[in-house]
């Protein structure tokens, strides 16, 4: 059994029921779906549409305490009552078979502590989406119908360019923290997971199927912390805070990732092109502040 927990926060109801619609339109019923309205009041639209769905299956909750991003997606682990959780974001949405392959997959390597697929990358409009960073993506990831990410060789694979579409994942909540997300991060929080998770030995399996449809859009939160830079910032701190620690472990192959921040150069030296054919100098200089930054 997955319970799908969706946060949401200023939800696009469009979006939001086709998030939902592809959970009930699942073709295996081993599935649990809680909405979780993490708005700073109760959004009396989101308990409605739940019950307008008149499914035993299909529940609201309210996070009444941090209403972070971590914040909302630990109320998420806190509710759910399976072994398995996955964090359906409220503008993505599930392929048919995503329950099914993926609790094959929670099969046959059980030990795992979280488990992801390959995407399929749409538009505001459900069309197919490219973007150059999603290219990227697909050259530096390992390639094979199996992925198994441990140890050094797996966190210096992610830290080359992390190619895992955080919502695609499903969690096994007994080889996690209860609390696994930190609500000091606005972008990262998924990165810090994964690299805590493998630095205390823990391991994330991957499938090359395409089971999720991750949304690319001008508001979700990639694309405004891009726009303003935070995430470089935030990428570029916790690169620096991992090279002591893998110097010590000498995990020799994270560490050349972690100091190089090969993936976040090129990343930003993208962003300055762009900034450049806009004429946007006050942005180029914050652009070049953090390459510098990087060295």
């Amino acid at each position: 059994m997955i319970t799908f927990a969706i946060p949401c926060y200023n939800s696009n109801y469009i979006y939001l029921r086709h998030a939902i619609d592809s959970v009930l339109a699942q073709d295996c019923n081993q599935w649990k779906l809680i909405i979780v309205d993490g708005n700073k009041m109760p959004d009396s639209n989101l308990e409605k549409l739940v019950l307008s769905l008149k499914h035993g299956s299909v529940l609201y909750r309210y996070n009444e305490a941090d209403k972070s991003m971590a914040g909302n997606w630990n109320f998420c682990f806190e509710v759910a009552d399976t072994e398995l959780v996955c964090l359906l974001h409220d503008d993505d949405f599930l392929s048919i078979s995503y329950t099914r392959e993926m609790l094959k997959l929670t099969k046959k390597k059980p030990s795992a502590s979280a488990y992801f697929c390959s995407v399929n990358l749409i538009n505001a409009q459900n069309k197919r989406a490219y973007a150059l960073a999603d290219c990227v993506k697909e050259v530096i990831k390992p390639k094979g119908e199996l992925v198994v990410l441990a140890g050094d060789n797996g966190l210096a694979s992610l830290l080359k360019g992390c190619y895992i579409y955080c919502p695609s994942l499903v969690y096994r909540k007994s080889m996690i923290c209860n609390s696994p997300f930190d609500s000091n991060w606005s972008m990262v929080t998924d990165l810090k997971f994964y690299t805590e998770t493998l630095l205390n030995g823990g391991n994330i399996v991957g499938t090359s199927d395409r089971l999720f449809n991750y949304r690319r859009h001008n508001n979700n939160q990639t694309a405004i912390l891009t726009t303003d830079l935070q995430r470089f910032k935030e990428e570029l701190s916790v690169y620096d805070s991992l090279m002591p620690i893998l110097s010590n472990k000498k995990w020799n192959r994270s560490y050349y990732q972690a100091k190089y921040k090969i993936i976040i150069r090129f990343h930003l030296l993208f962003q300055l092109l762009r900034s450049l054919l806009k004429c946007d100098f006050h942005r180029v200089n914050k652009v070049l502040r953090l390459m510098w930054q990087s060295c």
